[in-house]
């Protein structure tokens, strides 16, 4: 995976943007968000684009 773009927004403004990964093409599986122990975290229309 050259490149992976995650956007969220809160009123048009991106509140995460993710434009590279550590991984390689071969890589395969689910993604996480890992915030802090004992933190909920909620996402609602999540999109995720992809980008070879």
């Amino acid at each position: 995976m050259d490149k992976l773009s995650v956007k969220e927004y809160d009123d048009l403004q991106p509140l995460l943007v993710v434009d590279q990964m550590i991984h390689d093409k071969s890589m395969r599986g689910n993604i996480g968000f890992f915030v802090d122990i004992g933190t909920e975290a909620f996402f609602k229309d999540l999109k995720i684009t992809y980008f070879d």
